[in-house]
């Protein structure tokens, strides 16, 4: 079961990903930020889900928020 809530969550974040994305592709703003802001979202998803499925509540909710932060990056890479 925590597995399956697990990936609900990833699935929350994952359309604003793919969003961000896309925007960032084809609006032409792929930089840096919007590089790294992928790579730390995927990154910290990687590591949130086995830590969820374990149980693990602080660690996880500090995946989780570098993976917000990540999603930060791309949207502010978006807008500049």
């Amino acid at each position: 079961a925590r597995g399956e809530k697990a990936f609900r969550n990833f699935l929350e974040t994952y359309p604003v990903f793919i969003v961000l994305a896309l925007l960032a592709h084809l609006g032409g703003g792929a930089d840096a930020l919007t590089m790294w802001g992928g790579i730390v979202w995927f990154a910290a998803r990687i590591v949130y889900l086995p830590l969820y499925i374990m149980g693990v509540p602080n660690i996880r909710s500090l995946a989780w928020f570098i993976s917000l932060l990540g999603l930060a990056a791309m949207f502010f890479g978006v807008l500049l």
